[in-house]
């Protein structure tokens, strides 16, 4: 996440975004050991589809922007920044 943030490359947020493969332990759901593990996963994904979102804007290819924006939309719906 930081290199592909720091690099404000297209390719890495790509692949950086493709690494999250869903909920860490979602049969653990309950559990306190796991839950912080889960939420820092899943903070660090949505902050780097936002990111991503900002970089597709910037370069005016509004249509990627968003498919992105709207994935992270429902990846976390109370998130009011990327509403």
């Amino acid at each position: 996440r930081d290199i592909a943030h720091r690099s404000n490359d297209v390719g890495l947020y790509r692949e950086a975004v493709q690494l999250y493969a869903g909920d860490v332990l979602p049969e653990d759901r309950y559990e306190d050991w796991a839950s912080e593990i889960r939420d820092r996963m899943h903070r660090s994904f949505v902050e780097l589809l936002a990111g991503l979102g900002r970089l597709y804007e910037s370069r005016g290819d509004w249509q990627q922007a968003l498919t992105v924006l709207d994935r992270a939309a429902h990846a976390d719906p109370p998130n009011e920044e990327i509403h």
